[in-house]
């Protein structure tokens, strides 16, 4: 997962199923600005669809995944 910030702030990037079931906090950190990049590894999940939520202090984006195997 490919992210970019504009200024230094707290990123928080957590994946949760369609249920609203946390799965995984893959980022909880201040980060400086620029280009960033996170793993997610779905190995041990079934195929379903995921849902990313990127949270600085002044932006929250949500996307949806689809994991398949």
């Amino acid at each position: 997962i490919k992210y970019s910030l504009s200024n230094d702030d707290w990123v928080s990037i957590v994946i949760y199923d369609i249920l609203g079931t946390k799965i995984e906090e893959l980022k909880k950190e201040y980060q400086v600005r620029g280009e960033h990049e996170v793993t997610f590894d779905g190995s041990n999940l079934p195929s379903g669809i995921y849902l990313c939520f990127l949270e600085t202090s002044k932006f929250r984006s949500v996307q949806k995944m689809i994991l398949s195997k």
